[in-house]
Formats: C-alpha cells, sequence, structure tokens
C-alpha cells in the first residue's frame, strides 16, 4: 500500500544520504569554499547530533558511573565513539517504529531496511576511522 511505497522512498533517501557520507569522508579535505570544507557537510547532520550525545548524555553518564578521568579531554574522547553510537541508533529506532506504527511491512521495505542498516553500520565505521581527517581538520 501507500505506507510500504512511502517507507521505500524513505529508506531509499536514508541509504542515499549514508552512502554520499561515506563516498565522501575520504575526500574531506578535498573541496573547500573560502575556510568551509563543502565534503564535510554531509557530515553536519549526524555529528551535530552525536556531539549534543557525547557532551549531554554520555559524558554526564561517565561521571555518575565514576568512570571519569576527573577532567574534561579525557572523558570527551572515551565518549566519541557512543555519543556517535547513539546518533546512529536512535533515528534507526525511530525509523523502524515508524514504519511499524505504519504496517509499513511488504518485502522491499524490509529489505531497504536492512540495506539501511548495513549502510548505517558501515558508515559508522567509516566516520570512526576517518574522523580524525588529515592535519588541521577534524569533524568529530
Amino acid at each position: 500500500g501507500w505506507a510500504d511505497r512511502a517507507a521505500v522512498w524513505l529508506l531509499k533517501g536514508l541509504t542515499l544520504y549514508l552512502g554520499a557520507s561515506i563516498l565522501t569522508l575520504p575526500f574531506i579535505n578535498s573541496l573547500w569554499l573560502g575556510e568551509i570544507p563543502l565534503l564535510a557537510l554531509f557530515q553536519v547532520p549526524k555529528l551535530d547530533l552525536a556531539g549534543w550525545f557525547r557532551v549531554d548524555v554520555i559524558m554526564p553518564i561517565i561521571r555518575v558511573l565514576g568512570m571519569s578521568a576527573g577532567s574534561f579531554s579525557p572523558d570527551y574522547i572515551a565518549a566519541r565513539p557512543y555519543g556517535l553510537l547513539l546518533a546512529y541508533l536512535l533515528p534507526a529506532l525511530a525509523v523502524v517504529g515508524a514504519l511499524w506504527v505504519c504496517r509499513a511491512t511488504a518485502r522491499p521495505t524490509r529489505r531497504w531496511l536492512l540495506v539501511l542498516l548495513a549502510v548505517g553500520v558501515l558508515d559508522y565505521c567509516f566516520v570512526m576511522l576517518f574522523a580524525a581527517g588529515p592535519p588541521g581538520l577534524t569533524i568529530h
């Protein structure tokens, strides 16, 4: 039905976004407009969310659990993968929840959901690998 068609378009769009993110990461320092690395713009939506999770969610949890190193920088570094993971995981859960609520469960929808999840895992790994970037450019 209409829910499955809309869901497939949504899943394809999100997969395209994450695919573009993966493809541009290795070249992030190649194209600049003044002081703006243009290919880094693909990273902004997820990395802004990841940064918020990192500082406002994960770092306080580190402190509450008694795992804090006692200063900002070591805790900030330790929180990096977890903040990024939440930035992928929570929107993915929202998409799955929306598909469930709309009862979008046809085969193409399930197939595209699996493709999206696989590309999301790959993108997470690429961001963790390339985020330090070349000297003078750090994206996460």
